[in-house]
Formats: C-alpha cells, structure tokens, sequence
C-alpha cells in the first residue's frame, strides 16, 4: 500500500511537478469516462506513462528475482553488507548535508511516506497562508487593496463604447488548450477563413491571458471577471449565485446556455452541468452521444461528432430564439483539441505536435464557418459579439518539450483572443498591452450598455488604455505547485513547495531568472500573491453571501441617465 501511494505521488511530481491529490485524480477519471477517445490518448502517450512503466518494472522485476536473492544471499552475505554499507555512507552525506543551516528547508524534508499520503489529500504548501485575512470586509474595502495590487483604477465616465452592441446577441467560442504560439494574429490566416473574416471587425488580443489551467475555473474567470484561487474552496462553494455575466443577461430578456460536449449519463457531464448553472439561470444542454451508424473513419471524428451535437443544439436554441425576437448568450467549448493532440492530416502521421495543434484549429475553424453561417441566415451576424479563445494553454511536455513542470509558463497561459463587434470595430484592431479572461465580461457588459450588477468585477474592458501598466495574476497552484503574476514588461513566480522565487522580462523562468531567497525581492514576491490570494478568496466568498438584488435592466439605466 505504502509503494502504491509512493508511486501514485511520484507520477503527479513528474506530471506536474505538483502533489495534487486524489481530488484532481478522481475529476481526471471522471473526465476520461465523459471523453474515452482523448482519455485514451493519455494513457498511451509515453511521456506520461514513462516514469510508472521504470518504476513499476524496477519493482515488479526486484519481486520476481526475490526468491533466488534470498537463497544466495548466504553465500555472498558479506559482500552484500559491504555494498549496502557503502551505498548508506554515499547516500547519507548529501543527506546529512541538507539539514545544515545554508541549506533552505523545503516540503523535502520530511519523511517521504508523510509527505506522499499528504499529496492524497492535494496542498498548496502555503501558497494560501494568509486566506482570511480579508474576511468580512466590504467590497468598498476590498476594492482599493486589489487596484493597488493590480495597479489598475476605476475607469472614468464616460466610457469608450458604453452602449454601442445594445440589443446584440452574444456568444463565446472557447477553444481546448491552445497556446498563443500555435496560431499568430500577423499571419495571413489563409488557412483559417473565418477567424479571418471575424478578425476585419474585431479587437485581438495579442497579449491576452488565461487565468487558470483547469477549464472550468478558467471559463468562470471569463462569465464573472474574478480570480480563480484555491483548489478547494474558490468557485465550489455556492451560497447564492454571484453577480456575473449570465445573470445580468437574462435581468434584460437574454436566453443563456452553456454548450458542452459531454457524454450523455457520465458523472461529470452531470457535474460540470450542475456546476455551471451555479453560475446563473442558463442551459446546460447535453448533446445526444447515441451512436450513429456511418462509415469508418478516424477515431478524432468521435470527439468531432461529439463537439458537432453540441455546436448543433446551440445552433437550434439560436434560431429559437431568434424566431421569438429574443436574445441570445451562448457559451460553446468543444473539446477535440484537448491534450494530448491527436492527429487529424490526411493519412495520421503527422508527428510535429505543433503541426497537430495547427491542423486542429482548421477543424475547429470549420466549425466555427458553421456557427456564423447559422447566425448569418438567421440575419443576426451585424448585430452579434463574438468572443474566440482558448481556456488555456498547454499542461504537459507531451505536446512540447520545452514544457517545464512545476512552473507557469508563456505555453500554459498565453492564449489566442478576439472579440468581433461588427458595426463599431471598423478593421482588425490589434491590442498590445496585457488583457486577461478576467477582462472579457466587463468588455461585453460596457458594449451592451449595462451597468448594474457589476460590484465584483475584478477586469477592465480591453480596449482601456489604462491596463498598459496594469499586473495580471496566475493561479496554477493546484496543477503546477505555482501562483504567479506580471505585467508587460516584468513576470514573477512563486514554487511554495520549493520555496522559490524567480523574475523574467517573459513568462518563461530559467534557473539564471531565480530571485535569492535572503533578497527583498523574493519576500515582496511572496506577500504579493499571498494578498492578492487572499483577497480574491474573500472577494469571491462575499460575491456568493447574503441576498443579492437582482440587476435592472438597460432600459431602466438609460432613463436614470436621461
């Protein structure tokens, strides 16, 4: 039992350079049995098995060679005491060594069996230390803390395009794992047809972030403009629903959903379902997955078909409500390109993960033709937003080997982003300071004219000059054992289980990029994240307690303002 949980520990550090727990473990199962083709992919992808394949094969051969062993150690009895004498003396010197005073104490030293069934339960190692200390606060409190954190300020009125998309239909298309390299916005986009068309009327985000690795936090940072922090409390705990991005759409007649490919009957298609609509009154239909006999095809047309049926039943709740002249907000996040990539070229043997990766965005960008020719006929598309993204980036070295586990990376958490306003964007308008998914709802809400309902946002909208010296935040603790945040021109990272620190002009941090652990560097970086940890926690748990009013509509606003 003690070598199984030794072995389970060992293959989430080399993962993910994290001791995540059994929690995170049993919602990648749950995951797998809603997605058995990409499931599979992960259990065969060597890069993942590699170090479970070497350590159980050391143990099960050690077991299978026991019984000779233990007949001859007899006759070679002194020279296995020698050996193993010598292997103790080689071992306890670096050993020994480490308890010496200039050697930092980190989570390691602790007897290892401890510190494994410690990783069952999932740690931050610290990262959260000083949760609560904001509790019972005011938003009014809370507010002036963050702007000083985020160095950002309330924008002033009146504000750019308040009001200019009033009465469009809204809906976000957020892509699986996808890293900003894979597709560039100053490319000619040929081979991708209709983000190019949506790109003529559209601001791009060239330095756009997500928030989280984990999707469903990262999609919640998008539909409420808050961090995502804590694996176990932040964006679980539901005590009333926050005030956010669906619940200020429907307050003014929009019908909602959330379009997901799940497997029909699975229990995480059922949680991810319930889950969502913790987040407002909004549908989360699941897609018919009952087989349909076709000819034989590749086994990525499965999770294809998967994320048609959900594209599908989006489509058809459109022209529902279109036909009623209601509006409409719809969430679509297909799933075929989650890790690891599989190959869908001509003939499968395409073996450049980034080629995949590219020839993946061309399916989705055809599906994507779908969508808009749908709103297109329906005579919406001059009057709709549309957002493109991805939720995040890449969580492994499966698909790229410069991945470094156990740290935040440009590869993780720099993704693709526009958001189409035909009528008000005029040409492609490329933003060169850093926006985030925490930034996507109040763009949407200022666009729509709206304003009540919105005491908790934590973003700006994009086109805000004043976040051109504004920091960002990453929360990847509960994946990576890492937290960080930066701005454009400087990016920090904190490893609570190694207790280091490091500081880059990218996010991207080698060993030359490490803070020494006597600096004030190092101390400010820490107390940096610990508050804005902190913060958010209580921001998020005041969001969530008490009554709320439910926001007026445009309408109302625009005859106070009259």
């Amino acid at each position: 039992m003690a070598l199984l949980v030794l072995l389970l520990a060992f293959g989430e550090f080399v993962v993910l350079g994290n001791l995540a727990g059994y929690d995170l473990l049993f919602e990648g199962f749950d995951w797998g049995l809603a997605h058995p083709s990409a499931a599979l992919e992960y259990l065969v992808a060597f890069n993942f098995i590699e170090p479970l394949v070497i350590v159980g094969g050391t143990a099960a051969a050690l077991l299978s060679i026991w019984p000779l062993v233990t007949d001859g150690r007899r006759a070679f009895k002194k020279q296995i005491y020698s050996v193993s004498a010598a292997l103790w003396i080689v071992g306890a010197a670096p050993a020994i060594a480490s308890w010496f005073p200039w050697m930092r104490s980190t989570v390691f030293h602790s007897a290892m069996i401890s510190l494994a069934v410690q990783s069952l339960f999932g740690s931050e190692f610290g990262s959260a230390s000083s949760s609560g200390r904001y509790d019972g606060d005011s938003i009014g409190a809370l507010r002036p803390i963050y702007q000083e954190l985020a160095n950002v300020s309330t924008p002033a009125w009146p504000r750019p395009y308040w009001g200019a998309a009033q009465g469009y239909d809204v809906v976000l298309v957020v892509m699986e794992t996808g890293p900003a390299r894979i597709l560039s916005w100053d490319a000619s986009l040929s081979d991708f047809p209709n983000l190019k068309r949506l790109s003529q009327d559209a601001w791009v985000g060239t330095q756009h972030y997500t928030t989280s690795p984990e999707s469903f936090r990262a999609i919640t940072s998008m539909l409420l403009s808050m961090y995502p922090v804590r694996h176990n409390r932040s964006f679980v705990e539901n005590r009333r629903t926050p005030p956010g991005l669906i619940p200020n759409l429907h307050a003014i007649g929009y019908r909602s959903g959330v379009y997901l490919p799940n497997v029909h009957g699975t229990r995480y298609a059922k949680d991810e379902a319930d889950y969502y609509k913790t987040l407002g009154p909004v549908g989360v239909p699941i897609p018919d997955a009952s087989p349909v006999p076709e000819a034989p095809s590749p086994g990525w047309h499965a999770a294809d078909n998967l994320d048609l049926a959900a594209l599908h039943k989006l489509e058809a709740d459109y022209r529902a409500s279109a036909s009623a002249g209601r509006r409409f907000f719809g969430v679509y996040a297909p799933q075929l390109s989650h890790e690891p990539w599989v190959d869908v070229s001509t003939g499968g043997d395409e073996h450049d993960m980034a080629k995949r990766r590219y020839n993946l965005m061309k399916v989705e960008d055809r599906n994507l033709g779908e969508l808009i020719t749908t709103i297109e006929r329906s005579g919406r598309l001059r009057r709709t937003l549309i957002v493109v993204t991805c939720d995040h980036g890449l969580r492994s070295s499966e698909s790229d080997s410069s991945f470094w586990a156990g740290q935040i990376d440009d590869l993780t958490f720099h993704v693709p982003f526009l958001l189409y306003a035909p009528g008000i964007v005029k040409q492609q308008t490329n933003l060169s300071w850093v926006t985030s998914h925490i930034d996507i709802s109040p763009s949407i809400l200022d666009l729509l004219g709206i304003s009540e309902g919105r005491d908790f946002e934590a973003g700006t909208a994009i086109w805000n000059e004043g976040l051109e010296d504004r920091r960002i935040f990453f929360w990847a603790s509960q994946y990576f054992g890492a937290n960080g945040y930066g701005s454009g021109e400087s990016f920090s990272l904190w490893n609570p289980m190694l207790h280091v620190t490091y500081r880059s002009h990218t996010l991207h941090f080698t060993d030359a990029a490490a803070v020494p652990r006597d600096s004030s560097a190092h101390r400010d970086i820490i107390d940096r994240i610990q508050t804005m940890g902190a913060l958010a926690s209580a921001w998020y748990n005041l969001a969530i307690s008490g009554p709320a009013a439910p926001p007026r509509s445009v309408n109302a606003r625009s005859l106070e303002m009259k």
